[in-house]
């Protein structure tokens, strides 16, 4: 039975996947990589996240540096073999879809600490899962706030650290087994 319903479940994620009006039906589609909206999202971490600035400080010295060394906040939208993955990359905003095809681990985590969003990975096994997750300080609850700071870079191998707001537990993906990865700002739920 459990063996039904995961194929059932996979087969709604292979239906909303391939689904070109996805997400898009009254918005206007916007790229996403080097511009404002996600120059202003990284940097808003600057001022509302007192802990990762102070990581950042403690770590790169400054914010410029840590963007510079990192790549994370470019003028060019074009794929860096040395920090991106392929990954289906949807930002939702109430007036706007914001879309690219890849992203930086880095970047992810950054993705995380502003919102609530949702990885779709394959699994070791072979099946495929969706994950709602964050790392946005008022979304975890205060006794897992220490372990947080854990997260603030990558794990080896890529390896994202996340808050599950479904399990209220820690849990991790690689970067290189994502296929898709949506920030859904338009709705208090993702």
């Amino acid at each position: 039975m459990e063996e039904k319903k995961d194929l059932n479940f996979n087969q709604k994620i292979t239906k909303e996947l391939l689904d070109p009006y996805n997400y898009l039906t009254s918005r206007k589609v916007i790229n996403y990589r080097a511009g404002d909206l996600q120059t202003d999202e990284y940097k808003s971490t600057e001022d509302e996240d007192s802990e990762y600035r102070s990581y950042i400080i403690r770590t790169y010295g400054s914010y410029d540096n840590f963007y510079r060394q990192k790549k994370v906040i470019r003028t060019a939208q074009i794929y860096d073999p040395l920090v991106d993955f392929f990954i289906d990359v949807t930002i939702v905003k109430p007036d706007a879809v914001y879309k690219t095809d890849h992203i930086s681990a880095y970047e992810t985590i950054m993705e995380n600490l502003t919102g609530v969003c949702s990885v779709w990975f394959v699994k070791k096994d072979g099946n495929t899962k969706r994950l709602n997750c964050t790392l946005e300080l008022s979304k975890i609850p205060s006794a897992q706030r220490k372990t947080r700071n854990e997260f603030f870079n990558p794990l080896p191998k890529n390896r994202i650290g996340v808050w599950d707001l479904n399990e209220q537990k820690w849990k991790s993906f690689y970067m290189g087994n994502v296929f898709r990865f949506v920030r859904d700002d338009s709705t208090s739920v993702e």
